[in-house]
């Protein structure tokens, strides 16, 4: 909710894509999340819910990493490529975040549990959004450089993004994954 909310404007605008552009990019998202799923759930299965959503947020990372460094010299390529991580990232990580309830809460709070775990997201996603959305003016009206190149507002976006996503990729194997089960 930090950064993506803002790459429609930033995909027709600085990047200069046009929607037939951005259809396809999306369904190539959509493709390779549903040519990967079946993948997450053996993973899954194998390892833990707690070690799938791990990798899926590398993937995550990776592909706001793309984001990051879009240009519109680059921005085909580099979004197509975020949307294929962010989908196969996507195809696991919904699963992983209902699953790790079940993991991990006792059996007689689970619904509850379950529901706070949604809520909570959607509260925090709209204050992210509102937020950014601030950060992204900022950046606009400022029209900031480095190293003589123009920086996107979208772009720093990503990097907070990006840091975010490592600080909980490290959350899970320090805290997650040293929980135990309930029952």
């Amino acid at each position: 909710h930090s950064a993506s909310p803002f790459f429609s404007t930033y995909m027709l605008g600085e990047l200069g894509l046009n929607l037939k552009t951005i259809s396809f990019l999306t369904i190539l998202g959509s493709f390779s999340r549903v040519l990967i799923s079946r993948f997450w759930g053996h993973y899954a299965d194998r390892k833990s819910f707690a070690s799938m959503f791990e990798k899926c947020l590398i993937l995550m990372g990776i592909a706001f990493l793309f984001t990051a460094f879009a240009t519109p010299q680059n921005g085909k390529i580099f979004f197509a490529l975020y949307y294929i991580f962010h989908g196969a990232a996507m195809a696991g990580t919904n699963s992983a975040l209902i699953n790790l309830v079940y993991d991990y809460s006792k059996v007689e709070t689970r619904s509850q549990s379950l529901a706070i775990c949604q809520a909570i997201p959607g509260l925090v996603g709209f204050i992210a959004t509102i937020a950014f959305g601030a950060l992204v003016s900022s950046v606009q009206e400022n029209e900031n450089r480095f190293l003589g190149m123009p920086i996107y507002a979208q772009q720093v976006a990503s990097v907070i993004t990006v840091l975010i996503i490592i600080a909980t990729i490290i959350f899970v194997p320090t805290v997650i994954k040293k929980m135990r089960n309930q029952d």
